[in-house]
């Protein structure tokens, strides 16, 4: 190999080990290299590059957040199902047992009451007083998965 050779393999060996180095979205770099004249009739050599590196994520990220989502609306429903068996009223213990959180898709779950009578506690009825125990458990899980939610992309990402 001449010199002219190796000075390029060098430069381009140089630009690999930069690239690889790098651990960002997107970067640049100039680069000049001059290759002297090996015969005095020879003009000097001028390569100019510019290297430009970039990177996308987002393939890597969609998996991880569609997973991260999963967690947060599973954590939610079990929460939420929690909360309803405390708040319940308890009389046989029927009503307590009967709530139940089940999954509809992976982002999708419903906490739902097995009782007939369950809505009736909730929302009373004409000779009945609302003993509700559905709707304080959702407003008392929405502001963490709302949160949650907000700050997935951000968690993922890291």
């Amino acid at each position: 190999p001449t010199r002219r050779s190796s000075d390029l393999r060098k430069w381009q060996r140089a630009i690999t080990a930069w690239r690889l180095s790098r651990r960002c979205e997107s970067a640049s770099v100039d680069s000049h290299i001059t290759i002297p004249p090996l015969l005095n009739r020879e003009k000097p050599t001028m390569i100019s590059a510019r290297v430009e590196v970039k990177f996308n994520h987002i393939p890597n990220l969609v998996p991880a957040l569609d997973r991260r989502v999963a967690e947060i609306c599973e954590g939610a429903a079990f929460a939420c199902e929690g909360l309803a068996k405390a708040f319940a009223p308890i009389d046989t213990g029927f009503l307590r047992s009967s709530i139940q959180a089940s999954p509809e898709s992976k982002h999708s779950w419903v906490v739902g009451v097995g009782a007939d009578y369950g809505i009736h506690q909730e929302f009373g009825t004409s000779s009945m007083a609302a003993h509700p125990f559905m709707t304080p458990a959702a407003e008392n899980v929405r502001p963490t998965f709302l949160s949650q939610m907000q700050n997935v992309v951000n968690e993922v990402a890291r």
